[in-house]
């Protein structure tokens, strides 16, 4: 083989190496895009579902209601790897109508309140700007119940309490530039006691 394609045989496997080390840079730093701490916050349409006996009475609760809410969260998220993002969040919000069950033992309410929750997600990048991703922790709920028109010689109820449960999400985010994101997931909470709390939300979030 003589000197010139030697010469350009060698050129052309240091262009190769070249390019495929620029592709992994450049695949890296895009993943990096959902690196960093976050705050944000997310607007949804919530429905509650109650499968349980009232309080004080045998009175069965057997009711779903949906209305929109609100969350708020914060947390941090780590990429590994090309296409692996890992993280951590915390979140808090509102929303929701009441569950509500009448019969001759009286009229039972039950108000969800502010609720809660910690969770982690682990997800994967199919494209630089696009994370697809499961989510699994913990969650509290404040809740208000009542228990009014009884019979006489039944008390009533009017008592608040937190409940928990564990929590899953499915969701995807698409980074918008290194330091804000879209997001839409769908979540449920399956608290003690027969009741459930699951959520579509669509936000956003900010990474510093």
């Amino acid at each position: 083989m003589n000197r010139p394609v030697l010469v350009a045989c060698a050129v052309l496997a240091l262009s190769a190496s070249s390019a495929y080390a620029q592709s992994a840079n450049d695949r890296t730093a895009d993943t990096a895009r959902f690196d960093g701490f976050k705050v944000g916050g997310t607007v949804d349409y919530r429905r509650h579902e109650g499968k349980f006996d009232a309080p004080t009475t045998r009175q069965r609760v057997d009711e779903q209601e949906g209305g929109f809410g609100y969350r708020g969260f914060v947390g941090v998220d780590k990429s590994f790897g090309n296409v692996v993002v890992a993280g951590a969040e915390a979140g808090i919000g509102n929303g929701g109508k009441n569950l509500k069950a009448a019969g001759a033992a009286g009229k039972y309410s039950l108000d969800p309140q502010w609720s809660w929750d910690v969770s982690g997600r682990l997800g994967l990048t199919p494209s630089p700007n696009l994370l697809i991703y499961a989510r699994a922790g913990y969650a509290w709920m404040r809740t208000h119940e009542k228990l009014i028109d009884v019979p006489v010689g039944q008390s009533v109820l009017d008592r608040k309490r937190t409940r928990d449960g564990v929590l899953w999400g499915l969701g995807a985010e698409f980074a918008l530039g290194h330091h804000t994101a879209l997001r839409t997931e769908f979540g449920q909470a399956n608290f003690r006691e027969g009741l459930k709390a699951a959520r579509i939300q669509l936000g956003g979030a900010f990474r510093f």
